[in-house]
């Protein structure tokens, strides 16, 4: 099951080509490496590119250092199913999630399914300050998160039914 992590939005800046997603992946798994967990994958459309070098690129940002990356046995990077039409033969080999062990039979394209639940919500915030839409955002994402974990429960039972 995948959540969406309350991190900031990735606006493009022009001045570093990953700063960005750099920025927001950090924030993102900071909390996951805090709290203990060893194993991380990371599906992303371009994760074959972004991938290379993010130790790297973390270590010379003043904002990320305190994410240790180290601490984690495993760092893998996916490039989604439907985005790896578009990529090489390497790509497929390389970045496909039905060859990563661990990593079941997801596709990878869970956080874009968000996306038609909140375009309702660039009429909510297009007059908001950079805070207030940020908290409109995290507000409404972390309301996605809660109906994921309630619908999750009533899945399970109804799992649990079906096969007894």
């Amino acid at each position: 099951m995948q959540f969406c992590p309350q991190c900031p939005l990735n606006h493009y800046s022009p001045l570093r080509r990953y700063l960005n997603i750099d920025y927001a992946f950090a924030f993102a798994v900071s909390r996951g490496v805090g709290a203990g967990i060893p194993h991380v994958v990371v599906t992303y459309d371009i994760a074959c590119q972004w991938g290379q070098g993010i130790r790297e690129r973390l270590s010379n940002y003043t904002a990320t250092k305190a994410v240790n990356l180290n601490s984690l046995r495993s760092l893998r990077f996916a490039v989604p199913k439907f985005h790896l039409i578009g990529h090489g033969k390497p790509c497929h080999l390389n970045y496909n999630l039905a060859f990563m062990q661990g990593v079941g039979m997801t596709h990878g394209e869970n956080v874009e399914t968000i996306w038609s639940h909140s375009t309702s919500l660039a009429t909510w915030s297009r007059d908001n300050g950079p805070q207030a839409r940020h908290a409109l955002l995290d507000a409404h994402w972390s309301g996605w998160n809660w109906r994921k974990c309630i619908n999750l429960r009533k899945f399970l039972v109804h799992l649990v039914c079906v096969r007894h």
